[in-house]
């Protein structure tokens, strides 16, 4: 899967501070302390999985942070 594109500063510094960009091309979550660094196993929806792409966090992450199911 391919990350959703950011500036380049920005998408940087994500990748300094939780390797966002490795993440997502190894079809894992972002490493801790943002998410938990497990491989991805699937999404509820389109939506989560396009959260994905834009943030990097599994489904469990995205439901921690965001007060999901």
């Amino acid at each position: 899967m391919e990350p959703i594109n950011k500036s380049s500063t920005i998408a940087d510094l994500l990748e300094k501070m939780v390797g966002r960009t490795t993440a997502i091309q190894g079809n894992r979550c972002v490493r801790q302390p943002i998410g938990c660094g497990e491989l991805i196993t699937g999404f509820r929806d389109e939506l989560s999985a396009h959260e994905y792409r834009i943030s990097g966090l599994c489904q469990k992450c995205q439901d921690e942070l965001f007060g999901g199911v």
